[in-house]
């Protein structure tokens, strides 16, 4: 959108980008002119080189979203699966606190491992207490909306 609205700009943003390189203004002239009669490619250029961006591949955004939507679904259900077996609703919210803080804070581990070895305890309790706030905020909020009866 700022190719066509504002050509100026992202001209002058070409020029900062490469001068660094030894490319002064008039050796870039017949780029620009270039870029600006494929504002396609112009595009595709300042995501590359502006914002260290590039256009994602379709296939890795159908398998983005597969995963993010699996990872959803599973992180959902945990919660969940003690209501399944335990009749009994406030013995089952609490093992279902304890099941989910476990899980929280063994993927807060795991992560924090992979990232950073050195503070991996401290990933996991950020994560735990990162998922005990939303918590607390979710119950908040249900708390405060007023009740309806059907």
């Amino acid at each position: 959108r700022e190719v066509e609205e504002c050509p100026a700009d992202e001209e002058e943003e070409v020029v900062e980008i490469l001068e660094p390189y030894g490319l002064d203004r008039e050796t870039l002239g017949p780029l620009i002119e270039k870029l600006k009669a494929n504002p396609e490619k112009f595009v595709d250029f300042m995501m590359k080189f502006e914002l260290n961006l590039e256009c994602p591949d379709a296939k890795r955004s159908w398998i983005s979203a597969v995963t993010i939507g699996t990872a959803y679904f599973i992180g959902g259900l945990i919660p969940l699966i003690p209501y399944f077996f335990i009749r009994d609703s406030v013995t089952a919210l609490f093992v279902s606190i304890a099941i989910t803080s476990a899980t929280l804070f063994v993927f807060g581990f795991v992560k924090s491992r992979l990232v950073n070895p050195k503070r991996a305890f401290w990933g996991a309790v950020q994560t735990l207490a990162i998922g005990a706030a939303a918590a607390a905020a979710s119950y908040g909020i249900v708390r405060v909306l007023p009740e309806t009866h059907s």
